[in-house]
């Protein structure tokens, strides 16, 4: 089965122009401890030589790395992808389910809605 998904290469460039830096840099650095006890100077020096240093490691494997090995890496970046964004939706539940029983949320408006109530009065 081939899926349309984000291929090795195109997320390479993205990186390598900036993208997707941000969102991993902010998704992972959050919620390391380790970063978090740094002191506020010492986060911006990180984060910053990250923003600097990613892209142009990504660029590097794009211009290093021949396009044969990327393209042979290419089925398992796809599961990787799928993997993270299958654990990604668990998180969602998680967070969702997080202290709720089934039968609470059997009972919840969010299963059976109200009709919509049409007075103008």
């Amino acid at each position: 089965m081939d899926m349309d998904l984000l291929k090795l290469t195109d997320a390479l460039a993205l990186v390598a122009q900036g993208g997707l830096v941000a969102v991993a840099v902010a998704f992972i650095l959050e919620r390391v401890a380790w970063f978090q006890k740094l002191n506020p100077n010492r986060r911006f020096w990180l984060v910053f030589a990250v923003f600097a240093i990613v892209p142009v490691l990504a660029q590097a494997v794009l211009t290093g790395v021949p396009a044969a090995y990327l393209a042979a890496a290419d089925p398992f970046w796809r599961s990787l992808v799928l993997g993270l964004g299958a654990w990604s939706a668990s998180q969602f539940v998680h967070k969702w389910d997080k202290g709720v029983t089934l039968e609470q949320k059997l009972d919840s408006d969010l299963l059976t809605p109200e009709p919509p109530n049409h007075d103008l009065a």
